[in-house]
């Protein structure tokens, strides 16, 4: 494997695509494997802008963590599927079956269950992104932790459960690169770039091993200069020893503090402004922490730029989530009157039921509930039929829905009947919906392979379980003049302006949070992703940042002392490595105390005060600009304030205690 430099005096993102196109017509052939997704968006889209005057065939691009699933085949596992392999064999008695591992009884109901089965699998997840398996880890705690071997009896009754299914496991897939990748670029000559990737782990550099042993040429571009090839593993990766303690210049004025969030938003509006200049802003925001977000978005939207996340958002927080939610309170709450009104006011069903009366059912719901108080389901019905009966159809058409949804081993298949009208409803948001297709497909597999998941209560949890940690990308806002960038993806953006917010200790670098099962120590020992490799490759994704803006373009760091539930903020340890000389002022300078000024009063606010005018100060009678009205300035003696006023405007509580009373 050939390893090359490229000089960090510009963006990596700039770099990288110069490099392409020094290649000329032969670059289309490779494929390149950059750190993130919205880093591969960004190559592709500044490639595309370089390059407007003659017509190119840009590469294929992809995240590294992709590479390995490329190709991956029909019989290996999806998410419900392989969820459900981890609960059944968890069995019923976990701590009988796996002391070590359970040394106390835990609750027996399903939702505990799939609670510690989710947990199982997304600590077998990680693991296997990392390339250990629970024997690694038991031969490097040195036998001292006799939970491992119960971890690797439970994982084989898992994929034994799976094998059942005639399914894959996810976690036991070999680290190889894809056949059909490899044979496509055997004929074309391309070679596999990994291009400024700070961090490599183990299944990738197996699979590009792999690669290269099959003739195809693998290269490792580094962003950094051919000076610093000491400090870089063979993988481009940043060796611990060299960064975790060397000094990061940054200049005193590149450091601004703000004492909150919405400080913090008001001064990365005002630089933002100076830099734009009436212009299209050649800037790029880095939000490290998240919590800035809010703030930011609603200080951007008064310039009328907008923030986009390019993480998306949630699909927990997605109207198909929380109808799921309504579903699963309609399913276990079956004949009780509640869950009617949740389904009747979710307007996604309602819309893909073809309801066009959804505001009048409501209406005459909430009447109904407010002179009833109906307890049950056909109680409800009953009034509903006597007094509003033009809303009947439609309700009675949303139970037909969800008694559809409560047949037995069904739910999988009901709901991939209603997907379609669902995603005629659901608009633009196509991501979500091919989400949900993938999960549904899964459970409709797995309920007719195994008759453990014929309930619809469970199988609608074991769905919700597995869609809980999915994002869905929104798509981009015409508003939207800045994207909110996470850490990993700053360092790959094209702009020349950077302002970084919430460089702060424990989001930068990542760590400090104990692991029950992998502690500091042993991942030290495997030598997998530890606090102490996290701070050297963030040491030398900030360096770089530095060095790429220093010839060309600004780098501002913004600091806010509170978070947005008013907790304190620490500095990143990052911001105090400079010289022991320097170190004394850097504290000063990041610790100072700053005050906030106080919020301007409601008649302050707006650039206007409430103000009478002079002709109401002098006025000799001012009965005849309002009658009935008598001038305070006229007798200076006599004080004026409210509440003597009282007879005139009474408080409306006021008002009416004395009609009751009286």
């Amino acid at each position: 494997m050939n390893r090359f430099f490229l000089s960090w005096d510009k963006p990596a993102c700039r770099a990288v695509a110069e490099r392409l196109l020094s290649l000329e017509n032969d670059f289309h052939r490779h494929l390149v494997l950059v750190p993130t997704r919205e880093s591969g968006r960004q190559l592709r889209e500044f490639l595309a802008s370089i390059s407007r005057t003659q017509a190119i065939f840009a590469p294929q691009v992809i995240p590294a963590d992709q590479f390995l699933r490329m190709e991956e085949k029909e019989e290996t596992a999806s998410a419900p599927e392989e969820l459900a392999g981890w609960l059944l064999a968890l069995g019923k008695t976990p701590h009988r079956l796996y002391p070590r591992l359970f040394p106390r009884a835990m609750p027996e109901d399903f939702s505990s269950m799939l609670e510690m089965a989710g947990s199982l699998q997304n600590l077998r997840h990680a693991m296997a992104n990392q390339g250990i398996s629970c024997i690694m880890a038991h031969h490097a705690c040195a036998g001292r932790d006799e939970r491992w071997t119960d971890m690797e009896r439970l994982e084989e009754q898992c994929t034994q459960q799976l094998e059942s299914w005639k399914l894959e496991n996810r976690t036991s897939m070999k680290a190889e690169a894809p056949p059909r990748l490899l044979n496509s670029l055997r004929e074309t000559g391309g070679n596999i770039i990994l291009a400024c990737a700070a961090e490599v782990p183990a299944p990738l550099r197996h699979a590009l091993r792999h690669a290269e042993s099959n003739g195809v040429p693998v290269q490792i571009w580094i962003h950094a200069p051919e000076e610093e090839a000491a400090s870089f593993d063979s993988w481009g990766c940043p060796l611990p020893e060299e960064w975790s303690r060397r000094p990061i210049k940054i200049r005193d004025d590149q450091i601004k503090i703000a004492a909150n969030p919405a400080r913090l938003a008001e001064e990365t509006c005002r630089i933002i402004a100076r830099t734009a200049e009436g212009e299209t802003p050649d800037i790029a925001l880095g939000v490290c922490d998240p919590d800035m977000n809010v703030a930011l978005d609603a200080a951007l939207r008064q310039y009328g730029w907008g923030l986009h996340n390019p993480e998306g958002k949630p699909f927990a927080g997605s109207g198909v989530m929380d109808l799921l939610r309504n579903l699963q309170r309609a399913l276990e709450e079956k004949g009780t009157a509640r869950p009617v009104y949740s389904l009747a006011r979710s307007s996604l069903l309602c819309a893909s039921l073809v309801i066009r009366n959804q505001q009048s059912c409501c209406a005459a719901l909430d009447k109904i509930q407010q002179k009833y108080l109906p307890e049950t389901e056909e109680y409800l019905l009953s009034r509903l039929k006597e007094a509003y009966p033009e809303a009947l159809p439609s309700i009675q058409a949303i139970l037909e829905w969800r008694n559809r949804m409560a047949e037995p081993g069904m739910l999988g298949e009901r709901l991939m009947e209603w997907v379609p009208a669902l995603a005629t409803i659901y608009g633009p948001e196509t991501e979500a919906m091919k989400m949900f297709h993938s999960c549904l497909s899964g459970l409709m597999r797995l309920q007719q392979r195994s008759t453990a998941f014929s309930s619809p209560e469970a199988s609608l949890l074991l769905l919700m379980k597995c869609l809980q940690p999915l994002r869905v990308r929104n798509r981009r806002k015409a508003h939207a003049a800045l994207d909110s960038l996470g850490w990993m993806e700053v360092h790959f953006r094209p702009e020349k302006n950077l302002i970084l917010t919430g460089l702060n200790e424990g989001t930068v670098p990542e760590g400090g949070v104990s692991d029950q099962f992998m502690p500091e120590e042993l991942r030290e020992t495997l030598g997998i992703d530890s606090f102490n490799r996290k701070k050297a490759r963030d040491s030398f994704l900030l360096t770089a940042l530095l060095h790429s803006r220093e010839r060309e373009g600004s780098l501002t760091i913004l600091l806010s002392r509170t978070s947005s539930r008013n907790d304190p903020l620490t500095p990143s340890s990052l911001l105090m490595r400079c010289p022991e000389a320097e170190l004394p002022h850097r504290v000063e300078l990041l610790f100072q105390e700053i005050s906030d000024a106080p919020a301007p009063l409601p008649y302050q606010r707006g650039n206007w005060h409430l103000q009478p005018e002079e002709g109401w100060k002098t006025a000799a009678d001012i009965g005849a600009m309002a009658p009935g009205y008598k001038n305070p300035w006229k007798e200076r003696g006599k004080p004026f304030s409210p509440p003597s006023s009282k007879g005139s405007c009474p408080a409306p509580c006021v008002s009416g205690r004395r009609r009751l009373c009286t």
